[in-house]
Protein backbone atom coordinates (compact mmCIF):
# COMPACT_ATOMS: atom_id res chain seq x y z
CA UNK A 1 0.00 0.00 0.00
CA UNK A 2 2.72 2.68 1.01
CA UNK A 3 4.75 1.50 -1.99
CA UNK A 4 1.32 1.84 -4.50
CA UNK A 5 1.23 5.46 -2.65
CA UNK A 6 4.60 6.55 -2.94
CA UNK A 7 4.19 5.56 -7.22
CA UNK A 8 1.33 7.72 -7.54
CA UNK A 9 3.16 10.50 -5.70
CA UNK A 10 5.09 10.37 -8.39
CA UNK A 11 2.82 12.58 -10.72
CA UNK A 12 3.22 15.73 -8.06
CA UNK A 13 7.09 15.95 -8.28
CA UNK A 14 7.97 18.04 -10.92
CA UNK A 15 11.50 17.41 -11.95
CA UNK A 16 12.85 21.07 -12.00
CA UNK A 17 15.43 21.03 -9.10
CA UNK A 18 18.03 18.78 -7.93
CA UNK A 19 16.30 17.46 -4.97
CA UNK A 20 13.35 16.43 -6.70
CA UNK A 21 15.42 13.84 -8.63
CA UNK A 22 16.76 12.81 -5.61
CA UNK A 23 13.07 12.15 -3.71
CA UNK A 24 11.47 10.23 -7.07
CA UNK A 25 15.04 8.38 -7.68
CA UNK A 26 14.81 7.01 -3.73
CA UNK A 27 10.65 6.31 -4.68
CA UNK A 28 12.06 3.98 -7.23
CA UNK A 29 14.81 2.79 -5.27
CA UNK A 30 11.89 1.85 -2.06
CA UNK A 31 9.80 0.22 -5.18
CA UNK A 32 12.59 -2.21 -6.62
CA UNK A 33 12.75 -0.04 -9.92
CA UNK A 34 15.89 -0.14 -10.26
CA UNK A 35 15.85 0.74 -13.96
CA UNK A 36 13.81 3.25 -13.71
CA UNK A 37 15.87 5.09 -10.86
CA UNK A 38 18.90 5.19 -12.91
CA UNK A 39 17.24 6.81 -15.19
CA UNK A 40 16.16 9.37 -13.22
CA UNK A 41 19.16 9.39 -11.53
CA UNK A 42 21.29 9.84 -14.89
CA UNK A 43 18.91 12.67 -16.25
CA UNK A 44 19.33 14.58 -12.98
CA UNK A 45 23.18 13.97 -13.08
CA UNK A 46 23.30 15.80 -16.38
CA UNK A 47 21.50 18.39 -15.16
CA UNK A 48 23.40 18.55 -11.74
CA UNK A 49 26.58 17.20 -12.32
CA UNK A 50 28.20 18.20 -9.07
CA UNK A 51 24.98 17.35 -6.57
CA UNK A 52 26.68 14.91 -3.85
CA UNK A 53 23.18 13.14 -3.14
CA UNK A 54 22.72 12.55 -7.09
CA UNK A 55 26.29 10.64 -7.16
CA UNK A 56 25.60 8.95 -3.89
CA UNK A 57 22.39 7.52 -5.23
CA UNK A 58 24.18 6.62 -8.33
CA UNK A 59 26.96 4.46 -6.48
CA UNK A 60 24.09 3.26 -4.40
CA UNK A 61 22.67 1.95 -7.78
CA UNK A 62 26.02 0.48 -8.71
CA UNK A 63 26.77 -0.85 -5.31
CA UNK A 64 23.17 -2.66 -4.53
CA UNK A 65 21.79 -3.60 -7.98
CA UNK A 66 25.06 -4.49 -10.25
CA UNK A 67 27.85 -5.25 -7.71
CA UNK A 68 30.53 -2.81 -9.30
CA UNK A 69 32.61 -1.63 -6.79
CA UNK A 70 34.53 0.07 -8.77
CA UNK A 71 32.11 2.49 -10.42
CA UNK A 72 30.14 2.73 -7.06
CA UNK A 73 33.36 3.38 -5.29
CA UNK A 74 34.01 6.07 -7.92
CA UNK A 75 30.79 7.91 -7.53
CA UNK A 76 30.60 7.64 -4.21
CA UNK A 77 34.15 9.01 -3.82
CA UNK A 78 32.77 12.18 -6.26
CA UNK A 79 29.58 12.83 -3.84
CA UNK A 80 32.16 12.98 -0.88
CA UNK A 81 34.03 15.52 -3.28
CA UNK A 82 31.46 17.79 -3.74
CA UNK A 83 30.12 17.47 0.20
CA UNK A 84 32.48 16.08 2.44
CA UNK A 85 29.68 15.56 4.75
CA UNK A 86 27.84 13.10 2.74
CA UNK A 87 27.14 10.41 5.31
CA UNK A 88 25.35 8.47 3.54
CA UNK A 89 27.75 8.48 0.78
CA UNK A 90 30.46 7.00 3.61
CA UNK A 91 27.75 3.98 4.79
CA UNK A 92 27.89 2.69 1.72
CA UNK A 93 31.39 3.27 1.09
CA UNK A 94 31.87 1.05 4.27
CA UNK A 95 30.04 -1.91 2.48
CA UNK A 96 31.47 -1.47 -0.63
CA UNK A 97 35.12 -1.69 0.43
CA UNK A 98 34.28 -4.76 2.57
CA UNK A 99 32.64 -6.31 -0.43
CA UNK A 100 35.88 -5.34 -2.26
CA UNK A 101 38.05 -6.96 0.73
CA UNK A 102 39.69 -3.41 1.21
CA UNK A 103 39.31 -3.83 5.11
CA UNK A 104 41.49 -0.65 6.25
CA UNK A 105 39.41 1.93 3.71
CA UNK A 106 36.22 0.38 5.77
CA UNK A 107 37.59 1.01 8.78
CA UNK A 108 38.88 4.97 8.05
CA UNK A 109 34.84 5.60 6.96
CA UNK A 110 33.37 3.39 10.14
CA UNK A 111 35.95 5.83 11.98
CA UNK A 112 34.50 8.83 10.43
CA UNK A 113 31.12 7.82 10.79
CA UNK A 114 31.62 7.19 14.46
CA UNK A 115 33.21 10.98 14.65
CA UNK A 116 29.65 11.91 13.88
CA UNK A 117 27.92 9.41 15.80
CA UNK A 118 29.86 8.28 18.59
CA UNK A 119 26.54 6.54 19.80
CA UNK A 120 26.01 4.46 16.69
CA UNK A 121 26.04 0.99 17.91
CA UNK A 122 25.59 -0.96 14.48
CA UNK A 123 28.69 1.03 13.26
CA UNK A 124 30.64 -0.02 16.19
CA UNK A 125 28.98 -3.78 15.37
CA UNK A 126 30.52 -2.74 11.96
CA UNK A 127 34.04 -2.22 13.66
CA UNK A 128 34.12 -5.69 14.99
CA UNK A 129 32.90 -7.63 11.75
CA UNK A 130 36.04 -5.24 9.85
CA UNK A 131 38.13 -6.62 12.57
CA UNK A 132 36.80 -10.42 12.46
CA UNK A 133 37.42 -10.04 8.61
CA UNK A 134 40.62 -9.26 9.29
CA UNK A 135 41.94 -11.90 11.57
CA UNK A 136 42.06 -9.62 14.45
CA UNK A 137 40.24 -11.39 16.88
CA UNK A 138 41.64 -9.59 19.42
CA UNK A 139 40.60 -6.19 19.07
CA UNK A 140 37.16 -7.35 18.05
CA UNK A 141 36.63 -9.28 21.07
CA UNK A 142 38.50 -6.53 23.34
CA UNK A 143 35.83 -3.88 21.54
CA UNK A 144 33.15 -6.13 22.28
CA UNK A 145 33.43 -6.18 25.44
CA UNK A 146 33.74 -2.57 26.16
CA UNK A 147 29.85 -2.39 24.43
CA UNK A 148 28.66 -5.51 26.53
CA UNK A 149 29.64 -2.81 29.37
CA UNK A 150 28.33 0.45 26.92
CA UNK A 151 25.32 -1.44 26.36
CA UNK A 152 23.73 -3.76 28.95
CA UNK A 153 20.91 -4.10 27.81
CA UNK A 154 21.36 -4.27 23.95
CA UNK A 155 20.59 -7.86 23.51
CA UNK A 156 22.47 -8.69 20.22
CA UNK A 157 25.64 -7.14 21.98
CA UNK A 158 24.76 -9.92 24.80
CA UNK A 159 24.64 -12.86 22.30
CA UNK A 160 27.75 -12.14 20.51
CA UNK A 161 29.44 -11.69 23.81
CA UNK A 162 28.16 -14.68 24.92
CA UNK A 163 28.96 -16.60 21.85
CA UNK A 164 32.88 -15.11 22.40
CA UNK A 165 32.82 -16.30 26.16
CA UNK A 166 31.77 -19.97 24.61
CA UNK A 167 34.74 -20.08 21.71
CA UNK A 168 37.08 -18.44 23.71
CA UNK A 169 36.43 -21.20 26.55
CA UNK A 170 36.38 -23.91 24.08
CA UNK A 171 39.97 -22.52 22.91
CA UNK A 172 41.44 -22.04 26.15
CA UNK A 173 40.15 -25.59 27.06
CA UNK A 174 42.29 -27.26 24.04
CA UNK A 175 45.07 -25.27 25.48
CA UNK A 176 45.07 -26.86 28.80
CA UNK A 177 44.52 -22.75 30.55
CA UNK A 178 42.34 -24.25 33.44
CA UNK A 179 42.60 -21.31 35.06
CA UNK A 180 41.64 -18.99 32.64
CA UNK A 181 39.01 -21.36 31.62
CA UNK A 182 37.30 -21.24 35.57
CA UNK A 183 37.47 -17.24 34.78
CA UNK A 184 35.86 -17.05 31.37
CA UNK A 185 33.16 -20.00 32.92
CA UNK A 186 32.60 -17.51 36.23
CA UNK A 187 31.73 -14.37 33.64
CA UNK A 188 29.18 -16.57 31.50
CA UNK A 189 27.60 -17.41 34.69
CA UNK A 190 27.72 -13.29 35.77
CA UNK A 191 26.83 -12.70 32.22
CA UNK A 192 23.87 -15.66 31.93
CA UNK A 193 22.24 -17.17 35.21
CA UNK A 194 19.77 -18.54 33.74
CA UNK A 195 21.55 -21.01 31.49
CA UNK A 196 22.03 -24.45 33.37
CA UNK A 197 24.91 -25.41 31.20
CA UNK A 198 27.32 -22.59 32.25
CA UNK A 199 26.67 -23.41 35.93
CA UNK A 200 27.61 -26.82 34.24
CA UNK A 201 30.68 -25.84 32.80
CA UNK A 202 32.03 -23.69 35.87
CA UNK A 203 31.56 -27.01 37.97
CA UNK A 204 33.20 -29.30 35.70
Amino acid sequence: IFIGNDLCAQAEIQLNDRENYAELANIYFKSGNWNEAKKIIDEGVKRYPKDSDLKMLLGKYYFEQEQNYELARYELLKALEYNKNNLEAKHILVNVEIGSQRFSSAACYVNELLEANPYGKELWMKKIEIYRLQDNDVEANRLLKRLRQVYPEDNEIKTAYLYYLEEEISARKKEGEINKVIDLAAILVEENPYNENSYIELIN
